[in-house]
């Protein structure tokens, strides 16, 4: 739904996006219209399916939201995949602790460069790590699990090592201030 915003916005069965998005659009997918769109509606499964608390780990729904834009250009708009990653993610020099909660990150840009797109640099870590085939049926699987509930960073990584048999602590430790 188009609304008088700043960006995008996500409530449960409901999506929100600015009107300077769809003044901007230009007819392609390499626009705020799509990748901020591919955001908001991944929000129905990563905010609506699978709750979090989006005060102390809003990493759990921000940056998988984030990474589903990813998976979606790479599997429909493979061409503008670079491009999203320039755009969306490396233009603004990610850094930061992912699990920085919304209290602690001193400004607003500190706070999306470490849960957002830091978040999306770590889940591309883990997806590459993993390989496909068991980074996706995690994905199902903490899905599954937590479908309806409520999941902690801990529940992400015990079902993330459940379903691989790669080593991901240098991972963990490179991106996230706690232990998990």
């Amino acid at each position: 739904m188009q609304a008088d915003l700043n960006d995008g916005q996500e409530f449960d069965g409901l999506v929100f996006l600015a009107t300077k998005f769809y003044n901007e659009y230009n007819d392609s997918a390499r626009s705020n219209l799509v990748a901020i769109g591919v955001h908001e509606i991944a929000h129905q499964w990563w905010f609506g399916l699978v709750g979090n608390d989006q005060a102390m780990e809003p990493w759990l729904d921000e940056a998988l939201a984030l990474y589903s834009e990813a998976i979606f250009y790479q599997n429909i708009y493979p061409n503008s995949y670079d491009w999203w990653w320039n755009f969306r993610v490396n233009y603004f020099g990610p850094s930061g602790w992912v699990d920085t909660n919304v209290y602690e990150s001193g400004s607003f840009r500190g706070y999306v460069n470490a849960v957002y797109l830091n978040g999306a640099n770590f889940l591309e870590a883990l997806n590459y790590r993993m390989g496909d085939d068991d980074f996706y049926r995690f994905l199902q699987d903490y899905a599954s699990r937590f479908s309806r509930g409520r999941a902690t960073t801990y529940d992400f990584f015990a079902v993330a090592r459940q379903n691989t048999t790669a080593d991901i602590s240098d991972l963990i430790d490179a991106y996230f201030e706690g232990d998990y």
